[in-house]
């Protein structure tokens, strides 16, 4: 279809450089966002809401099946985005000549399509995670607002999803050399 705009065909003419720079600007904003929230909801719970209930409320029960569906949602989440975030990085093959012991260089062809595969898989994994981790946040925000979190800290457990799609980032977060190891790890396990 005529001006059909893709990720792929607008990165393949993106100088690598420039590549990185938008993957590391998007994933540290996504993972501030979340960290942003999380010191909201954080602070509406233990500051601004009111005190807790001792009694079981309609809110708490609420709250415990939401509770419930967070951590089934952060499971197939977080196997979604293990599993669909390889079907990008699929399509990028290393060539047959290549050695997997020398080191590739950041301006080569290769490097670049390597990088231009990878995006789309990593905004992908992002992006589950990340929504496994607001519905958490949301749940914990619920929790506050219901006043059960004072009473019951066991809900802010439903932080964790949040926890790890920061963690992912941070771990994950492409640096030139974790990129060129990445892609070492591909040609070595082709």
């Amino acid at each position: 279809m005529a001006g059909e705009f893709t990720v792929g065909k607008r990165l393949k003419g993106m100088p690598t450089s420039q590549m990185i720079q938008a993957l590391r600007i998007i994933q540290g904003a996504m993972a501030a966002g979340v960290v942003v929230f999380a010191g909201v909801v954080l602070y509406l719970s233990y500051v601004v809401f009111g005190p807790s209930t001792s009694e079981p409320s309609t809110g708490d029960r609420l709250v415990d099946l939401l509770s419930m569906v967070n951590a089934v949602l952060a499971c197939v989440c977080v196997i979604l985005a293990w599993l669909v975030g390889r079907i990008p990085l699929r399509r990028f093959t290393p060539p047959a000549e290549l050695d997997p012991i020398a080191e590739v260089p950041e301006d080569s062809p290769v490097f670049a399509e390597f990088v231009a595969a990878l995006f789309p898989a990593r905004l992908v994994r992002l992006a589950m995670l990340e929504g496994a981790g607001l519905f958490g946040l949301v749940v914990c925000l619920l929790a506050g607002l219901c006043g059960v979190v004072r009473a019951r800290p066991a809900y802010l457990f439903n932080m964790l999803p949040a926890g790890l799609m920061v963690a992912y980032s941070v771990v994950t977060f492409p640096t030139r050399q974790l990129l060129r190891d990445m892609l070492r790890d591909r040609i070595t396990h082709r």
